[in-house]
């Protein structure tokens, strides 16, 4: 029971562990990426994965049984990519090529075997107007191992609380389950401790009567005599 428990308390904390992204922003005709990264990391490239858009209304990209499947994608055919190594180390990242100004939006990505979602928004803006220093977050690698875009710190320290509260649930799970085992140990130590003083009790009131001819004997242990 205790090893179901911290099995699926480690696929929990999983989940909690893919928060969102900020918005990033684009022009016309750039690659952008679309992050998910899962902390801790874990291997996800056996599991489906779903890229969609808008509450799922627009599907971006299908991954299942090891392969993209894009009969699935409409807007985004020959658009979109994910890096298959980069799954066995927790990146779920998308790359979306040829950005649109109809590509802006919010982005979903679904980890079936985790049960886990990531989300970030996409501004695409037209060319000349993008307010923050170009190559944030686009002109990616065929790799998408790529830093994380900067983030305000307060966004910063809301992703770092969520890690160390996960942390500080699982421990707290951990040490109860610990506690709950060792006081399941002693309560049965003490039950056959019992059992056994009893055995023994039995064991020696039986000798005593052999020794005795077979008459009850008194509480010093001596026969006692028959009227």
């Amino acid at each position: 029971m205790s090893l179901v428990l911290l099995t699926e308390l480690c696929v929990f904390s999983l989940t909690l562990a893919a928060f969102s992204t900020p918005l990033i922003e684009a022009e016309e005709g750039d690659d952008a990426i679309l992050q998910c990264l899962l902390d801790p990391v874990v291997d996800v490239s056996e599991s489906p994965v779903t890229w969609s858009k808008d509450d799922a209304k627009d599907m971006v990209h299908v991954y299942i049984r090891g392969r993209d499947r894009a009969s699935d994608q409409k807007e985004f055919t020959n658009r979109t990519s994910l890096n298959h190594e980069g799954l066995r180390r927790g990146n779920v990242s998308l790359r979306l090529s040829s950005v649109r100004r109809a590509d802006s939006g919010t982005y979903t990505c679904y980890i079936q075997r985790l049960d886990t979602y990531c989300h970030t928004g996409l501004k695409v803006v037209a060319r000349g107007q993008l307010i923050r220093p170009r190559g944030v977050s686009l002109n990616v690698t065929p790799s998408l191992d790529v830093p994380k875009a900067e983030t305000p710190d307060n966004e910063n320290e809301t992703g770092c609380d969520v890690k160390y509260t996960v942390i500080s649930i699982f421990l707290g799970v951990l040490g109860a389950v610990i506690l709950l085992i060792l006081g399941t140990f002693m309560t049965c130590k003490k039950i056959q401790e019992k059992m056994e003083r009893k055995v023994a009790t039995r064991t020696t009131n039986t000798e005593m009567q052999s020794l005795s001819g077979g008459h009850p004997t008194n509480g010093a242990g001596n026969p006692q005599e028959v009227v």
